[in-house]
């Protein structure tokens, strides 16, 4: 056990986050916190923490616990590079690596004091056990594996974006010696290959952690117990996102169906207290009071199911169907600066598609989108069909004026509506109150993300180019957009990283890559499965092109070059079995015992096998190295 709670509460002033929170977390459970914005999934974490007090109840931690914790916002900075940032977290080991050297040095200026090696020994087998070497390769692995390139990692922070930052944040905690991480929102800046190696990372780690996300597909993949927070509780289920779902889904049925029975029975047994009090006899009044009693009983045990948290529920329409071909464009090229960001790029678009733009960051995604609408300056032929509305919604939010009430970019946006009209609106997306009067620049992410899509969902769109709209947005929001677009008698064409999103709604990816895009029909895992078998497919057929030219001097240096591959293998194996046998020779040596009181004798036999064992590794690396390269270009 690394923490447990038991009936915790908390409330800011006369708001109650939450209330009687009951759980545990153990050495290797990974757990999934959701919970819609503002029910407090943040306080929680600050109260694990120990940085926010809880008002009843305990708290207790392991003493062995050893907590990490990424926050949303990061604001590292200062002149150290990213790499140099994570390495402080390790100076323990920098500090052992400079005494090692320094007892290096004593030892080769003749040094050779019994105490000066039993220390140098007791360093060495230290700085393995805790990870020496292999720390600065994780580093630099998990700065790489989360999106950083080697130029940014050598960058000083404060030229880092607030993105970059998050993700030296992230890796410097992952790489860390903590036995639980609490992480806000990783995956917050990561295109999807770099939440993929997250995924990997996470399911491999051998602590314990929570994670507070939107992404549902992150959750699936990384979890298996998820805490949810809702109407002041806390509800805990053994299980990813998705079984929670199912689980809630079947409780919510099963307890409406039995508070339904409760209530009818109450009720029938209110028509027989009535009947009998009417009879007005003495042995009827006593089986009224009977069934009275029975009827309070179950009145006090009448439990309503909880409801849902308010989300959002609207729909998006159009009168207007518009042509077979809805979109087409041609031979789109966009560059930055004497590089070229995309070229060759062509789409077709058929009335009804759902449609999604896909590629990794920097590949030019919100680029075209914003071509297509006008506001990016490139060549090509972009052509909309006939009776065309097109609904955009921009993920930078430009399209809204920070001066401005909620209330008045619906108003401005559709003049024909009554304020009756337009308050309704507003409180189908959860603006209610004075809640229409509050300025669009005090707002906040998620609330200017709901003004947007309000405002689209009142245009009539018969064409809806969308970049990112789950951003910001909960996963109740998300689910109720989702359900929107579903219905929405349309056509889409989406960019998104939400892989859960995207396999609900897809019918065809347009993939960027390599300057231009392919298509692929199906959703998120139906393009991971056609980009796998491609790849399947094009290592028999580069192995054919090798291995059969036509041309005869070709053939010549096909097989010259086979032969001399072969032979270099054939060396480095001779090498290796050379080495092995020096090595067996001087760790019997070692063993001898005549050498055992001989300090210089052992520290000369310890550098010579040092010196062997990295030749072996190197030697190891080497036929690794060309072996599979044999393999690749010359195996029949």
């Amino acid at each position: 056990m690394l923490i447990n709670g038991d009936n915790l509460s908390k409330s800011f002033g006369v708001r109650t986050l939450f209330e009687g929170v009951t759980f545990s977390v153990e050495e290797k459970d990974r757990i999934g916190l959701v919970g819609a914005n503002g029910t407090g999934k943040t306080t929680f974490f600050e109260m694990l923490r120990g940085e926010s007090s809880y008002d009843d109840g305990t708290l207790v931690r392991s003493k062995n616990i050893k907590l990490g914790y990424m926050k949303q916002q990061v604001t590292l900075g200062g002149e150290k590079t990213a790499y140099e940032v994570i390495l402080e977290g390790f100076q323990h080991l920098v500090d052992i690596e400079k005494e090692l050297d320094e007892i290096a040095l004593a030892i080769e200026d003749g040094n050779s004091d019994e105490k000066l090696l039993e220390r140098q020994h007791i360093l060495r087998e230290k700085y393995e056990n805790m990870g020496g070497l292999t720390f600065r390769s994780k580093i630099k692995s998990a700065l790489s594996g989360l999106g950083l390139t080697e130029e940014e990692q050598n960058l000083p922070m404060s030229s880092l974006s607030g993105g970059q930052r998050s993700k030296v944040s992230l890796a410097g905690l992952l790489v860390s010696d903590a036995n639980m991480l609490l992480l806000d929102e990783p995956t917050n800046h990561l295109d999807i290959s770099a939440i993929e190696w997250l995924e990997g990372f996470l399911s491999t780690y051998r602590g314990a952690f929570i994670v507070i996300s939107h992404d549902r597909y992150f959750l699936d993949k990384v979890t298996n117990r998820t805490f949810e927070i809702q109407n002041e509780r806390m509800a805990v289920f053994e299980g990813n996102y998705s079984s929670y779902l199912d689980f809630k889904k079947k409780k919510l049925e099963d307890d409406t169906k039995h508070y339904e029975n409760q209530v009818k029975e109450i009720e029938r047994l209110e028509q027989v207290v009535k009947q009998q009090r009417q009879w007005n006899r003495e042995k009827s009044i006593k089986r009224a009071e009977s069934k009275q009693k029975v009827i309070d009983k179950l009145e006090a045990s009448l439990e309503k199911p909880e409801r849902e948290e308010d989300t959002i529920h609207f729909s998006f329409k159009t009168e207007l169907a518009g042509p077979n071909e809805m979109l087409v464009v041609n031979d789109l090229e966009v560059s930055f600066d004497n590089r070229n960001l995309y070229n060759n790029v062509n789409l077709k678009i058929m009335r009804g598609e759902r449609i999604f733009l896909m590629g990794i960051n920097g590949s030019g995604k919100t680029t075209l989108l914003r071509q297509l609408m006008g506001q990016q300056k490139g060549t090509g032929v972009i052509r909309f069909g006939p009776g065309v509305n097109v609904g955009y919604y921009d993920q930078a939010q430009e399209g809204l004026t920070d001066s401005k009430t909620a209330f008045d970019e619906i108003s401005d946006t559709r003049p024909d509506l009554t304020n009756t009209a337009i308050r309704n609106a507003l409180a189908a997306f959860l603006f209610r109150g004075d809640d229409v009067f509050k300025k669009v620049g005090d707002l906040s992410g998620g609330e200017r993300a709901r003004v947007c899509i309000l405002k689209l969902m009142l245009s009539g769109a018969n064409l809806l180019i969308l970049d990112e709209p789950t951003n910001h947005l909960d996963i109740g929001s998300r689910e109720a957009l989702e359900t929107a677009l579903a219905d929405y008698n349309g056509t889409l064409l989406m960019v998104s990283h939400d892989r859960y999103f995207i396999n609900k709604l897809a019918d065809r990816i347009y993939y960027l890559e390599n300057g231009g895009v392919a298509s692929y029909m199906g959703g998120y895992d139906d393009l991971n499965r056609a980009l796998e078998r491609i790849r399947e497919q094009n290592i028999p057929e580069k192995k054919e092109k090798i291995a059969k030219p036509n041309d005869y001097k070709l053939r010549k240096e096909y097989e010259s070059a086979k032969r001399k591959l072969k032979g270099a293998i054939e060396r480095c194996e001779k090498a290796l079995e050379e080495v092995a046998v020096e090595i067996c020779e001087v760790e019997e040596e070692l063993a001898l015992p005549e050498n055992s009181a001989d300090f210089e004798k052992i520290m000369e036999l310890t550098n010579q096998l040092d010196a062997l064992q990295q030749k072996e590794i190197e030697l190891m690396e080497e036929w690794e190295k060309m072996s599979g390269e044999f393999e690749e270009k010359y195996a029949e």
